[in-house]
């Protein structure tokens, strides 16, 4: 087998790629001796560049909308190749699919933990889910931008179509029983009511952007 040259026979090109790929490929331990990397540093690793790759792509998206964005404005914003967001995301789609539903699922699960609370009356239950979504409407005005662009996009929102619907269905589930413990003779008919309010205040917000920060 071959042996690598002596690094003082390389070129400083290839003197400058060497030390790169081994930096890459290898870390310092204790002694001062580079070793491989475990298969958790580099879990550790890519986990952190993916979340780079989707704050960055939801920053981009929310300023320049899905139709105007390009997978290399993402890379430029992250400060990589473009060819390397391929080997986490296949393509824009996805990647906006992926941006899309880490953000939902931020803002909607404390919503989904307030409606079943066993601590809370279901009226309380109602004004805690209205209270934290005023609050996350304040707070995360870039997604709000995405969800204006599911809306008023066919494109985007027939992305979106299976997501929006499958939450849809299972928060409205968990919402009718709380109008029915309250009386309301059609708490489904309630339930579809509250949340047609909740998705106005959205809207608004995104027309008055300092609308909800008290």
């Amino acid at each position: 087998v071959n042996e690598w040259p002596a690094i003082s026979q390389l070129d400083n090109f290839t003197k400058k790629n060497y030390h790169r790929f081994m930096t890459e490929r290898s870390v310092i331990n204790q002694r001062g001796l580079m070793t491989p990397r475990t298969t958790q540093q580099n879990k550790d690793i890519r986990d952190e560049r993916e979340q780079q790759i989707l704050d960055a792509a939801l920053s981009v998206f929310a300023q320049k909308g899905y139709g105007d964005t390009h997978i290399g404005d993402i890379a430029n914003a992250v400060g990589i190749a473009k060819g390397t967001i391929y080997l986490y995301f296949e393509s824009k789609e996805a990647l906006f699919e992926a941006v899309f539903l880490r953000m939902f699922d931020a803002m909607t699960s404390p919503l989904a933990e307030a409606a079943a609370d066993p601590n809370k009356s279901p009226g309380d239950k109602l004004f805690a889910i209205a209270q934290q979504s005023l609050a996350a409407m304040a707070a995360e005005t870039k997604f709000l931008y995405l969800m204006m662009q599911a809306i008023s996009t066919p494109d985007v929102g027939k992305l979106l179509e299976h997501d929006f619907k499958t939450y849809y269905d299972e928060f409205l589930t968990s919402l009718a029983p709380l109008f029915e413990s309250l009386g309301d003779p059609q708490p489904v008919a309630a339930a579809s009511l509250y949340l047609a309010i909740l998705d106005g205040a959205m809207l608004q917000s995104l027309v008055g952007a300092t609308l909800f920060d008290q």
